[in-house]
């Protein structure tokens, strides 16, 4: 019975050890076809949209996104004008008015802390400044956006007012998984 035992043991280490080196033998890319390189390059060439112009419509996977307008305000409020919130001195807001259309087949957020559209300015090409979210109505990082429909709102980013008051250029860089939009706003 021992001997049985012990062979069947044997047999079941070599069938696991067989498996496993098939299974990491069987992870080695083949090349692609000519056709399909081809194809993965056309689409690599779509992926990231640069010096679009305010107005401009550009896509980010599922999403149709249009930066409408842009503006520096020392407060941000909400669509019934009802509530307010102001920066500290020495800071504005920089309120990005978007109009959004999800072309996806489920209900989805367009700014989500995982999975969704990242959002920064970036002024004078070297300094960065991410989305703040607002409890506000009207703020599209609280926004569920139904399959096929469209929703215009907004998204703050808090900037010092050495941004706001400069001539310096300022881009506003749109980002989801590999694809990226940049916007430039002045």
């Amino acid at each position: 019975m021992r001997k049985l035992i012990v062979g069947l043991l044997i047999m079941v280490m070599i069938l696991v050890v067989g498996c496993g080196s098939q299974s990491s033998s069987s992870n080695v890319k083949q090349s692609d076809s000519p056709q399909v390189q081809e194809k993965k390059n056309d689409e690599s060439k779509n992926v990231s949209a640069k010096n679009l112009a305010i107005g401009e419509k550009f896509k980010l996977k599922d999403w149709d996104v249009t930066l409408e307008s842009f503006e520096f305000n020392k407060t941000v409020t909400n669509k019934r004008e009802s509530m307010s919130s102001s920066t500290e001195d020495g800071n504005k807001y920089l309120i990005l008015r978007l109009n959004v259309t999800n072309n996806g087949t489920k209900a989805d957020g367009f700014i989500k802390t995982i999975d969704g559209v990242s959002i920064k300015v970036v002024y004078n090409d070297k300094y960065e400044y991410k989305n703040t979210k607002t409890l506000f109505d009207g703020d599209l990082a609280n926004d569920w956006i139904q399959p096929l429909a469209s929703n215009k709102g907004f998204t703050v980013i808090k900037v010092p007012d050495k941004v706001a008051d400069d001539s310096a250029g300022i881009n506003v860089i749109f980002q989801l998984n590999d694809q990226t939009a940049q916007v430039k706003i002045r």
